[in-house]
């Protein structure tokens, strides 16, 4: 069986011109758009990776938001909390390494570079970015 990606679908309601501003945020080397559904194929892409490192950046944050999800939810099963401290549904992450950092919000993931970039600003905007794309 021969199964084909599409590269890039557009995006309604001007929501390409947002994840491309994502770019000028100093330290954001790519970001890219995935079904956040039962794959994490690629919908959108900018920056500086090859495709193939663009389908494995969506691939993990598709896998380290639905394992990261399991564990909120055995946690907010185990802990009593009240309202204001709901735990679940999981919002934005991020995995810090020495050099970069990956950071997701629903469908969005992004790359960044730890020395350049602000972890709340690009955070902040990849918010506003979910919710208008």
């Amino acid at each position: 069986m021969l199964i084909m990606r599409r590269r890039t679908v557009s995006c309604p309601s001007g929501g390409n011109d947002m994840l491309k501003h994502m770019l000028e945020i100093p330290g954001v080397i790519a970001l890219a758009q995935y079904k956040d559904c039962t794959t994490a194929d690629l919908m959108q892409t900018y920056g500086s990776l090859e495709q193939s490192g663009f389908e494995r950046l969506a691939r993990f944050a598709y896998d380290h938001k639905r394992m990261a999800q399991g564990m909120i939810d055995v946690f907010a099963l185990l802990t009593p909390t009240t309202p204001s401290m709901d735990w679940t549904p999981i919002r934005g992450w991020a995995v810090r390494g020495k050099i970069h950092s990956v950071c997701g919000w629903a469908g969005l993931v992004c790359l960044i570079d730890n020395d350049q970039a602000s972890l709340n600003q690009v955070l902040k905007k990849l918010r506003e970015i979910a919710f208008l794309t």
